[in-house]
């Protein structure tokens, strides 16, 4: 009887939102505390969960955010079913320091938070975003951390709940019971199940076949038709292809006219895609544009070129077939990759603006690998991490096969280390927003060397990683500018002079758009200074960056 009489009396207590002790008894003096544990329903039945209390922090509510706030959070948080009953002291009382395994009573409150909160645009002052924020922070940590992982997508989109949560927290000048600390934990804790799930995926995923050895179609150093074998083979059919959404078309036409000259020089065909409908109506950044382009076009190539439009061949070097430098006696002859890009060592990070991919299986497989992440929320720069994770991913299926195929032949044979998707973590964001592409980069580098070695000495059969000391298909200008020898220089970022890399180039804008004159341009370079496609890389680990970056 005495135990029935009170869990009534904290039912009461809890009801009208005081804070109490074990028996229901209203405390008054802020010096006193009660241990957290669990206690009865934050109100009424239709709560039905054990719930702690953190006193202490409760009772300084209005003196460490002064009384206007402290009257804020004791009205009610909305109007649903369940929070239109609790008031933000309340919740922040009852479900504060549980956001990993919070209890259910604590989930149905969020559920109807869930949408205010996370619409900040949309505030108003009777929100509860304006009336308590950090219950509208909890609610959102809780939310996005016991929100169940249904694959690498589902979970990755809960990370940037606990974005919005830290912005939250940050309009509350002295908050209750949530902390940084707390939102980070459980933010790197949702990375790590990412990356869990990310593992699982990639166990039910396979390399596709090779393409039969035996291609109808190669590269040699000659133009034109190539004879192997005591049979010809056709010359490869290849397509350059540049994505450009139509308002930005002004600004890349000069180099866009470049790109259509060169094609014209060394036989490829020339795509310029502007359609943008399908990235803009999944609301996703036009840095995807050239991948949904590319997957577009791949079929109706023997290999395409994505390429960027902020970015040229140096003039001395347009004698050079790009595709043939690349591509052209990959193992031997044995075969031909399914994609090709710039090797890249520390303290350089990859980049996707020049990328060679197969009309092959495995090339198509690598498009859609990498498109499926656009799922996946933010990335680092978007379409750039999503692209290096799935070089990881594809090294490691093709590790897998090779392995399969190893110990049927060599049963003693020493497996290599598989890569298990340790790099997505840092793939997504932090707490802060920010991209961790130091980290991320460090992670890369470590993982592709453990599965094709040493950057400059990797074996792949998937993936072609042209070594830039002997062609440097995209080197990406920084602090050096153009003085480092390359073939091709690419002014990535967000910062760059349109006119000035025109001026690099050596040709006026107007003359762009006659082939011809782009060509006497060019002879007239190649007449007075010879090619040199390639550079001594990375000399320097610790000097190569511009203080204060370490990565870059």
């Amino acid at each position: 009887t005495s135990h029935t009489t009170a869990k009534a009396a904290k039912v009461r207590c809890f009801e009208s939102d005081a804070i109490c002790d074990e028996g229901g008894r209203r405390f008054e003096d802020g010096a006193q505390t009660v241990r957290r544990r669990r206690t009865a329903p934050l109100s009424g039945a239709s709560m039905g969960m054990p719930v702690p209390v953190p006193l202490q922090r409760v009772l300084w509510v209005a003196l460490l955010l002064g009384a206007e706030r402290a009257v804020a959070c004791e009205g009610p948080l909305l109007a649903g079913e369940v929070a239109a009953s609790v008031s933000g002291t309340a919740f922040l009382a009852q479900c504060g320091g549980q956001i990993p395994e919070a209890p259910e009573g604590c989930l149905d409150i969020t559920a109807e938070l869930w949408v205010p909160c996370t619409r900040p645009g949309e505030a108003s002052p009777e929100s509860p975003a304006a009336i308590c924020p950090e219950g509208c922070a909890l609610a959102l940590a809780i939310a996005a951390a016991n929100a169940p992982v249904m694959g690498t997508a589902s979970c990755a989109q809960m990370v940037l709940p606990f974005m919005r949560a830290l912005e939250l927290l940050s309009e509350v000048p002295a908050p209750v019971v949530l902390t940084y600390t707390d939102l980070r934990d459980a933010m790197d804790a949702r990375r790590l199940r990412c990356s869990e799930a990310r593992q699982q995926e990639l166990a039910e995923l396979r390399l596709p076949a090779a393409e039969d050895g035996d291609e109808e179609f190669g590269f040699a150093a000659e133009e034109g038709a190539m004879r192997r074998g005591g049979g010809w083979k056709r010359r490869p059919r290849v397509g350059v292809l540049l994505a450009a959404n139509p308002e930005a078309l002004g600004t890349y036409q000069p180099f866009i006219n470049l790109w259509r000259c060169y094609s014209v020089r060394h036989g490829f065909e020339f795509i310029l895609d502007t359609d943008d409908e399908e990235v803009r109506s999944l609301g996703l950044p036009l840095n995807w544009l050239r991948w949904f382009a590319a997957r577009r076009q791949l079929p109706l190539f023997d290999y395409l070129l994505v390429a960027d439009p902020d970015q040229f061949i140096v003039p001395e070097c347009w004698n050079i077939s790009l595709a043939v430098a690349a591509l052209a006696d990959f193992h031997n002859g044995t075969a031909l990759p399914d994609v090709a890009l710039r090797d890249v060592g520390p303290p350089q990070t990859l980049n996707n603006g020049v990328v060679f991919v197969r009309n092959s299986p495995r090339g198509r497989f690598f498009v859609e690998l990498l498109l499926e992440k656009t799922r996946w929320g933010h990335t680092i720069q978007h379409d750039q991490g999503a692209f290096d994770e799935t070089v990881l991913e594809v090294l490691e299926l093709e590790r897998r096969a090779a392995e399969f195929d190893l110990a049927a032949a060599e049963p003693a044979h020493r497996a290599v280390a598989p890569y298990e998707s340790h790099c997505v973590p840092p793939l997504l964001p932090s707490i802060e927003g920010h991209e961790l592409v130091a980290l991320y980069a460090m992670c890369w580098w470590s993982q592709a060397e453990s599965l094709v070695g040493k950057a400059g000495q990797r074996q792949s059969r998937v993936i072609q990683f042209v070594d830039p000391r002997v062609l440097d298909m995209n080197n990406v200008v920084g602090v050096r500018g153009t003085d480092v020898p390359a073939f091709l220089y690419h002014f990535a970022g967000r910062s760059k002079d349109w006119d000035e890399m025109l001026a690099k180039f050596g040709i006026p804008r107007r003359h762009t758009a006659d082939c011809g004159k782009v060509f006497r341009h060019v002879d007239a370079a190649a007449a007075a200074k010879a090619c040199v496609p390639g550079n001594a890389g990375v000399e320097d680990l610790f000097g190569y960056c511009e203080p204060p970056l370490a990565v870059c």
